[in-house]
């Protein structure tokens, strides 16, 4: 998971190419996979390379997050491009707590992603987390004003 997280490609190759399929596929005791956490710190190659090789993009660790939500409340457009547009990610799965991609980009403040995800990707502006609240509803909460315009 370290190597994923600090982007050491070289260092994830020796690991794929010792374990195999496994090291994709497996997590952590908290369901914490390779790709969740290259996609968490922006790692677009490491994702790229991951997300190649079979990794799940909506696989999710122990509170349902997964890597597209991880890299939206993160603010990683490229990520967001990579694992929603290129390797099919449901930008519409939510978490444990009813917070979507979207509603996570949203209360970030991350404008170009929101943008993404609800203008190309055509995720759904009206999803509501178990506290009822929208993605417009949190951008509105949190001061994201530019956010608010866009949603």
């Amino acid at each position: 998971m370290k190597a994923a997280a600090s982007g050491d490609l070289d260092r994830l190759r020796d690991l794929v190419s010792e374990c195999g399929a496994y090291f994709v596929a497996s997590g952590d005791q908290e369901g914490l996979t390779a790709l969740q956490c290259a996609a968490d710190k922006g790692r677009i190659d490491v994702v790229r390379y991951l997300a190649g090789l079979g990794a799940d993009p909506n696989a999710a660790d122990r509170n349902n997050v997964s890597p597209l939500m991880k890299a939206a409340g993160e603010g990683h457009l490229g990520v967001v491009r990579c694992l929603a547009g290129d390797y099919r990610a449901d930008v519409n799965a939510a978490d444990r707590n009813g917070r979507t991609a979207l509603i996570k980009a949203a209360c970030g403040g991350h404008l170009g992603v929101v943008y993404y995800l609800a203008g190309d990707c055509g995720a759904d502006l009206n999803a509501t987390d178990c506290n009822g609240r929208t993605a417009l509803m949190e951008a509105a909460g949190e001061g994201r004003l530019d956010v608010v315009r866009c949603i």
